[in-house]
């Protein structure tokens, strides 16, 4: 390993660069006559005596094959450096499919949900689970339900931890929030976003659903927070907040365990290997 970072650390770096310009050098001053020389610059005799005496043509093999073995190395280095960006390739993919195969099954158990909460064939309300990424501090969807298929699909790939109610459901446990402008009124709703979440304007002004009610719950495991799920209703009187609350407790347990022990490869799809899946 060492001698391996050695030779990427000389060889690609310095030698066999320095050695194909000094070679080049090399070539040209065997077109050089001394004699030519001397005649012009008569006041340096020695110089040109030592250059005279001086083995050019053994330099310039030794230099020659020090640039090819560089060469040579390189290409070799390149085809593994191919091969190793083949084999990450092939293992993002791997765990890219293991996270997508998690968030479809968290999406098909909050199916069981959208029936307990009587969500509307509508398609007014949608539910997510965001999984927390302590690493880079963010929240990362693990699921998504609503009956209206472009609030199903995926947004964004993950949420800053800085700002959105979800923040507040996160530090508080629960955040419930049905006092948002009429999105119609956009200036006064993204508004209130920055204001009260953080929010950007132009983030607001691009959101897929723009909620007039927005609750959330904290979900722990073996006392580690894990995750937050939300409901988001287009209509601000949708959802009495204790019965919501009560909903969402009633599940939090049951939620907090498998996302505790599956769902956070969504948000850290490398950690598969920990548990063989």
């Amino acid at each position: 390993m060492k001698v391996g970072l050695w030779l990427d650390r000389w060889v690609l770096r310095w030698i066999s660069p320095i050695s194909s310009v000094v070679l080049a050098v090399l070539v040209a001053l065997l077109s050089v006559r001394i004699e030519d020389l001397r005649e012009r610059y008569p006041r340096w005799p020695g110089l040109f005596d030592h250059f005279e005496g001086f083995p050019l043509y053994r330099l310039i093999i030794a230099v020659a094959v020090v640039a090819a073995v560089g060469s040579i190395y390189n290409v070799w280095r390149q085809r593994s450096l191919k091969k190793l960006r083949s084999e990450i390739d092939t293992l993002k993919k791997e765990s890219g499919a293991v996270a997508e195969n998690v968030y479809l099954l968290f999406e098909n158990i909050l199916i069981g949900l959208a029936h307990q909460l009587n969500l509307q064939p509508e398609g007014q309300e949608r539910i997510t689970i965001y999984v927390f990424n302590e690493k880079r501090r963010e929240f990362v969807p693990c699921g998504r339900f609503s009956y209206n298929h472009e609030l199903r699909k995926k947004g964004r790939t993950a949420l800053p931890y800085e700002s959105g109610g979800i923040k507040s459901a996160w530090e508080t446990n629960w955040h419930f929030d049905n006092s948002f402008p009429d999105p119609a009124r956009e200036s006064d709703y993204r508004e209130y976003n920055l204001t009260t979440y953080s929010v950007p304007r132009n983030t607001s002004r691009k959101l897929r659903m723009k909620p007039a009610l927005l609750a959330g719950r904290r979900l722990s495991y073996n006392d580690r927070h894990v995750a937050v799920i939300v409901i988001e209703s287009v209509r601000r009187d949708r959802f009495d907040e204790r019965q919501l609350k009560e909903a969402l407790d009633g599940v939090a347990d049951q939620y907090g365990r498998m996302i505790g022990c599956i769902g956070v490869y969504v948000a850290d799809p490398s950690r598969p290997s920990e548990v063989g899946l």
